[in-house]
């Protein structure tokens, strides 16, 4: 029995017009689920469109036990303020992040709120997802394939993965928010919200991963993030400019991670200070084709993804 209050977070910029159907799909998703949520929080970062239109619409017809609380903005903040200010609007126990064009599995919230109920030290927890095309076909069963099962995982193990996408991701709000809100008022530079929640989770003992699939993201081609991983084919990923794309990326999530560990209070500079480090000779091989650097680089092994990165990149080098 579910005694948490559920708050879903919808963070939207000009969903309606060619995204319209997908918006909807969505929502009705959410509609349709076996536990409903008690609030449903829209924040819109200035659209252009008539999304405003289309939630109020929404908001009109609603005849479900569902408080629906919207929040315009007045001028474009970006997809991490517009979901940050969703998470302080929200009300919740428990918080889901939702993007405008994915779907939800109808037993999404009752399953989460089960592992919530059986791990009682669970802050975060982040579930698989699988992905679908535009008419709703299966093109990927699932997204990270190398999880098995739900366990929680520490910091070293957190920082191997930098894919934590937010629609498969709910937390408590009390353990994450504080933090959030030092966060959210600082100067500091977030490049992506749900990298971040997860890592405040790791930071607390709390953070789960789980193999189950509750979500299904779409590939439309507007959604950046997946554009690129679908559109980076194996050949691609064997080119040196990719690779060192790739590990780019992940430095900028630990350069973000090293900036917000001083609104924390604990200190885990010195491992996020490896990774960087690991990385920043990754590159340097990698651009200069300097196979003995990477020879010398082995003492870092703990420091890549895993093995597998390590040998990939030699045999990178190696075509060269």
């Amino acid at each position: 029995m579910n005694n948490k209050k559920i708050s879903v977070v919808i963070a939207t910029y000009n969903a309606s017009g060619r995204n319209e159907n997908y918006f909807m799909k969505q929502i009705n998703s959410i509609f349709n689920q076996t536990i409903l949520p008690d609030e449903i929080v829209f924040t819109d970062d200035c659209s252009k469109d008539n999304t405003l239109c289309l939630i109020n619409e929404i908001v009109k017809k609603n005849d479900l036990p569902i408080n629906i609380k919207v929040c315009p903005h007045d001028k474009n903040q970006g997809f991490v303020n517009n979901f940050f200010d969703g998470i302080m609007n929200s009300s919740g126990d428990i918080i889901f992040l939702c993007d405008q064009d994915d779907i939800w599995l109808s037993n999404k919230v009752e399953k989460t709120i089960e592992l919530f109920n059986s791990n009682y030290d669970m802050i975060a927890i982040h579930s698989n997802l699988s992905v679908i095309d535009n008419n709703n076909k299966l093109i990927k069963k699932k997204f990270i394939s190398k999880r098995v099962g739900t366990k929680k995982i520490n910091i070293n193990q957190f920082l191997k993965e930098i894919h934590y996408p937010g629609m498969a991701l709910a937390f408590k709000s009390k353990e994450i928010k504080n933090d959030i809100e030092k966060i959210y008022k600082s100067n500091a530079k977030i490049c992506t919200h749900d990298y971040l929640i997860c890592f405040l989770a790791v930071l607390q003992r709390g953070f789960y991963i789980s193999d189950e699939v509750y979500t299904l993201r779409r590939l439309t081609g507007y959604n950046v993030a997946l554009s690129k991983n679908f559109n980076d084919s194996s050949n691609n990923k064997r080119n040196i400019s990719n690779r060192v794309k790739q590990i780019k990326l992940y430095q900028t999530n630990f350069v973000m991670l090293q900036e917000v560990n001083k609104y924390t209070g604990l200190d885990i500079k010195e491992p996020i200070e490896k990774y960087i480090k690991c990385n920043e000779k990754r590159i340097m091989y990698l651009e200069n084709k300097k196979s003995f650097e990477l020879a010398k680089n082995l003492l870092n092994i703990l420091y890549y993804p895993s093995i597998r990165a390590f040998i990939a990149d030699f045999l990178i080098i190696s075509r060269g």
